[in-house]
């Protein structure tokens, strides 16, 4: 028997928790126009800009063109001022990359049709004198 003065005690009640299995409801296909996406607007950069940029560039290239160079030097840079002296008529020669001794004759002749010092080395005023 219980006593009625004893309070009881009570276990929680646990709820059991039921998983449901839900449908996965995949939707109708629908059928729709295309979806065009519009290209971006191109940075507007001003004509003085790109200007300044060619010029830097430029510059540097002429700067690492113009380093002097003299008979024995050979490469892509003497072919360059063997074309500009054939260009000018001062140099009839293979176009070979090699600074001979044809080339020293072609590069004094230009010197002194130019006013320049005649040394026959392509100087920084040799080089300005033949590209500009």
């Amino acid at each position: 028997m219980v006593d009625a003065r004893k309070p009881v005690k009570r276990q929680p009640v646990v709820q059991p928790v039921l998983e449901v299995p839900v449908d996965v409801v995949e939707p109708d296909p629908v059928e729709s126009a295309p979806v065009e996406v519009a290209p971006e607007p191109e940075p507007v950069v001003e004509p003085s800009v790109i200007s300044a940029k060619v010029a830097d560039k430029r510059s540097e290239t002429m700067l690492q063109l113009q380093r002097t160079m003299s008979q024995g030097d050979h490469g892509p840079r003497v072919e360059v001022v063997q074309k500009a002296l054939a260009d000018a008529g001062f140099f009839d020669g293979k176009q070979d990359g090699r600074y001979g001794t044809l080339l020293g004759r072609a590069v004094r002749q230009f010197q002194g049709s130019k006013g320049l010092r005649v040394t026959g080395e392509v100087n920084p005023q040799t080089w300005e004198a033949l590209f500009s």
